[in-house]
């Protein structure tokens, strides 16, 4: 799991760094995957959100060995913080799981209770 907040002057700045955050996430150099495949998908609100994206990302092992997984990106712009969260590992993570965390950190941010 990877979570990543960074703050902004205005709740627009941080809309505009959540929508090109979604065009420039970075490879992991040391990742021993590789993406097959990925898909934007809907997920709903979460609690404090401005604006959300959400991608699914099916991954292969780069050696012969092991299994297919599945990697869950998520981003949201909570008033003027950027918030992504990057999932993946065995047992694959899901939606639930993920807008949870997501839903725990606006909470954190905004000072609101979960």
């Amino acid at each position: 799991m990877w979570i990543q907040t960074t703050p902004l002057a205005t709740q627009d700045d941080a809309t505009a760094a959540l929508q090109a955050a979604n065009k420039r996430l970075l490879g992991n150099p040391s990742a021993t995957v590789r993406v097959v495949s990925e898909i934007d998908v809907n997920i709903p609100p979460i609690n404090g959100a401005n604006s959300l994206w959400a991608r699914r990302q099916q991954v292969r092992p780069l050696a012969g060995t092991g299994e297919e997984g599945v990697a869950l990106l998520l981003g949201a712009a909570i008033d003027c913080h950027v918030l992504v969260l990057g999932l993946s590992g065995t047992p694959s993570w899901d939606w639930e799981s993920a807008s949870d965390i997501a839903s725990r950190q606006a909470a954190l941010l905004t000072g609101k209770s979960h």
